[in-house]
């Protein structure tokens, strides 16, 4: 959860990530990527259906051959599956993330990755994953870890958060890139432009405050009950319960005016920063005022702790920096 303890925005700029620690909790269930959620929500058409075919026949042939060669040995593992990225990497997609806000690393600063990782990395392992963190060498053996330094403003949480705070790894098997945070440091975020299904345990972060979603099964009904607990500033520990007969024809709003159902008294939120309804029998969270299809000012975010498949136009926040997405 969010420590309540001295929330402040990180610099003038209301879209950076958050900077103070997070106790983590476990997801009992993946991220959903948006190609998913449209299928789930029915909100989207079949735009992406023929993506897949039209990809490279090398790529296929690569990924179709990686699962023969699998050796047991974790070191000969390791080695094939290095030789599969090389193989990728005249073929594979790139990745462009560009820096839209930080207070560390200099805006518009773009950061290419391949499948075998960063392209300018200095660390010796050449995986198929960047790792990010706030320190760029291991404290103990000098080693480096981290691709991609991002530092803190505060010094000493630097030190204290030495390790990886996230990373992207590159997937031979669906050409793409997954970003997943390591539960070290600030927390990782995503900027929710679709429709998400909520799942237990799923944590959002919205101006100031942090949301806990988390769903209860009745005890005499088979419907789900929607638990939403509120850690913010002025609003930590106030539990919020919505039965699900009551709004399979309604929809709860969460922002700062009164008639929402839930009221948040923070200005960094919007009037309706997002809203949740009942549909296809389950939960659904939408960001914005859904009745005026205006999205929220500074966004609604979910905290990645599952692997989460990057897209074009993904916006994403980690220790004060914002990253944009581009996949080329």
């Amino acid at each position: 959860m969010g420590n309540s303890n001295g929330m402040k925005m990180c610099c003038s700029t209301s879209l950076c990530a958050p900077q103070y620690e997070l106790q983590f909790i476990e997801l009992e269930y993946p991220l959903r990527s948006p190609e998913v959620l449209s299928e789930q929500t029915n909100r989207k058409g079949n735009e992406n259906a023929s993506k897949d075919e039209s990809k490279p026949e090398h790529i296929s042939i690569i990924r179709e051959s990686f699962h023969l060669e699998l050796a047991t040995n974790d070191s000969k593992y390791d080695d094939a599956y290095r030789h599969r990225l090389e193989q990728c990497l005249n073929y594979a997609k790139v990745l462009k993330l560009k820096v839209l806000s930080s207070s560390s690393l200099p805006k518009n600063t773009v950061i290419c990755i391949n499948a075998l990782g960063y392209e300018n990395s200095l660390r010796a392992i050449k995986d198929g994953t960047t790792y990010f963190g706030c320190k760029k060498r291991n404290k103990h053996k000098g080693e480096i870890i981290n691709d991609i330094v991002i530092p803190p403003q505060d010094k000493s949480l630097a030190e204290k958060h030495r390790g990886q705070h996230f990373q992207i790894i590159y997937s031979v098997e669906s050409d793409t890139y997954f970003i997943k945070d390591l539960a070290i440091g600030f927390g990782t975020f995503v900027r929710l432009l679709y429709p998400l299904e909520l799942k237990d345990n799923y944590l959002l972060h919205i101006g100031d405050n942090f949301l806990l979603i988390n769903l209860v099964k009745s005890n005499d009904s088979a419907f789900l009950r929607l638990r939403i607990k509120l850690f913010g500033a002025r609003n930590t520990g106030d539990i919020f319960y919505f039965n699900e007969p009551d709004y399979r024809n309604s929809a709860i709003r969460i922002g700062r005016t009164p008639n929402c159902e839930i009221q948040i008294d923070d200005t960094l939120i919007s009037k309706i920063q997002c809203t949740i309804y009942y549909e296809d029998e389950k939960w659904i969270l939408a960001d914005g005022d859904l009745e005026i299809h205006k999205l929220s000012t500074n966004g609604t975010w979910l905290y990645l702790n599952e692997s989460f498949e990057i897209y074009d136009g993904m916006v994403f926040k980690s220790n004060h920096t914002l990253f944009q997405a581009a996949i080329l």
